[in-house]
Parts: C-alpha cells; structure tokens; sequence
C-alpha cells in the first residue's frame, strides 16, 4: 500500500479481489534482432489507430504478432482461461525463449546517487577552476612584487 500524508493509499493492485495475484514485469532486450521492446499495453491496445513510427520509436507489435505475443501475453491467457495454473504460478511455465519476464524489477539506479553524482562533479570542476585562478592570482600579484 502506498502512504501519503496522514493516509493510506491503496494501489490498484491491491483492489484485485483474489489471494493468487502477481504483478509481471516485460523486459526490453535491445541485443536481440530486431530488437524487443516492452509494451506493457500491447495486451489491452487496439493498434490500428497508431501510426509505425510510434511503434518503431516506442515499442510493441503493430502489424502482426512479436515474441511477447507468441510467448507470454497468449500463452499466459490460454493457461490461466484453461484451468491449467494460478496467476502467482505463471511464470515457470510460459515458453519464454527470447523474452525476458520477472515478477521483481532489476535493480534501478537511485535519482538520487545520480544527482549526487552531477553535483559532486559540478563541485570539482568549480573547485578546479576557483584554484587555478586562484593559483594565477597569486602568481601575478608576486610577480608584482618582485618587479618593484
């Protein structure tokens, strides 16, 4: 459940009125020929209206079926329509050969280790920068010195 100030929040996940749910996570693999991107709305997006450069640039299967047709969203409808497994069982039973999909999402970099990141680099080349002035300031002003 998700927390907001002084309440609770409930996700739509947490509406869905079964004790066999799992949320499953589509990877993108940008290795594979052609690559596969993840289009989590593929399954409920009626493509027709789209024009293909979208679907180049954002991902997802316009015309006819990809690997994330063949071999998750429609295995996985005729599993569970059939009877023959549970939602939270899904995964090991789906014939996943060039597609990834996981019920955890890798590991993300924080926002925050990123900006820290930026400004810690901010602040050595402005450190740089201020010492080397300040070097040239010294230098000039005994030069100075030494000339009178």
């Amino acid at each position: 459940m998700h927390k907001g100030i002084g309440r609770t929040k409930k996700s739509n996940f947490d509406y869905i009125a079964s004790l066999n749910k799992t949320i499953y996570f589509s990877l993108s693999d940008l290795q594979n020929s052609p690559p596969l991107i993840a289009f989590h709305n593929q399954a409920v997006t009626n493509t027709n209206y789209f024009d293909d450069v979208l679907f180049e640039n954002f991902g997802g299967a316009k015309d006819k079926p990809n690997a994330y047709n063949d071999q998750y969203i429609w295995p996985s409808l005729n599993l569970i329509i059939e009877n023959q497994t549970e939602v939270n069982e899904l995964l090991n039973k789906l014939p996943l050969r060039t597609i990834k999909v996981t019920d955890t999402l890798p590991p993300r970099q924080s926002f925050t280790t990123w900006i820290i990141f930026v400004l810690g680099l901010i602040l050595l080349v402005l450190a740089s920068w201020y010492w080397h002035m300040g070097a040239l300031s010294i230098l000039s002003s005994s030069a100075f010195f030494k000339s009178n």
